[in-house]
């Protein structure tokens, strides 16, 4: 695992660049149905929690990410799902309603 920004890689660099902004993820929530009984803060928390995962991914190197899996959609699909620790336990503090 990189310890430090100049230990990546120049592809790694490109995919972190990729990565969409919290606040352009949490307009986008915003504007899904799938969203409005979920308040805002556990959004927030899944947001970023999906990003902190994803740019562990990247800097981790294992090719396990590329560029369609950093789109606005691929990472909304994704906080929407259940997030949850090694421990089982919620990191997003959210229980997965009914559709998701």
């Amino acid at each position: 695992m990189a310890k430090n920004p100049k230990d990546i890689s120049e592809q790694q660099r490109n995919l972190l660049q990729q990565l969409p902004a919290v606040d352009r993820l949490i307009d986008l929530a915003q504007t899904e149905a799938s969203f409005e009984l979920v308040p805002k803060s556990v959004v927030v928390n899944c947001i970023r929690a999906v990003l902190d995962a994803d740019r562990r991914r990247i800097r981790e190197g294992n090719g396990a990410l590329s560029a369609p899996d950093l789109s606005d959609t691929a990472i909304m699909q994704r906080v929407k799902r259940p997030c949850v620790t090694p421990c089982g336990r919620s990191c997003c503090g959210w229980s997965t309603p009914r559709g998701w």
